[in-house]
């Protein structure tokens, strides 16, 4: 589990878009102007967006970090073994 990468993810406000967030990150877009960071080093990259979108006074709604949960990486794990058994 800790080995798994975190999910930053917010919403960018109109007029903002995905490839102004630091270069150094890649992100996700998702519907309704999500979009998604998966980080190995959530904390340091949480501190480079919101950096980033204090010095250009954005507003980051929606704003979470999301870690896989032990319940996230059993039902990874047995995704492929339901049918299996029978």
């Amino acid at each position: 589990r800790d080995e798994r990468p975190a999910e930053i993810s917010f919403r960018l406000p109109e007029g903002v878009r995905p490839d102004e967030i630091p270069g150094e990150l890649s992100f996700e877009s998702r519907p309704e102007g999500i979009v998604v960071c998966r980080s190995r080093a959530a904390v340091a990259d949480l501190h480079r967006i919101t950096g980033w979108a204090l010095d250009r006074g954005i507003e980051l709604d929606s704003l979470e970090v999301h870690r896989p949960t032990l319940e996230d990486m059993y039902l990874e794990l047995t995704a492929g073994t339901e049918g299996e058994a029978e």
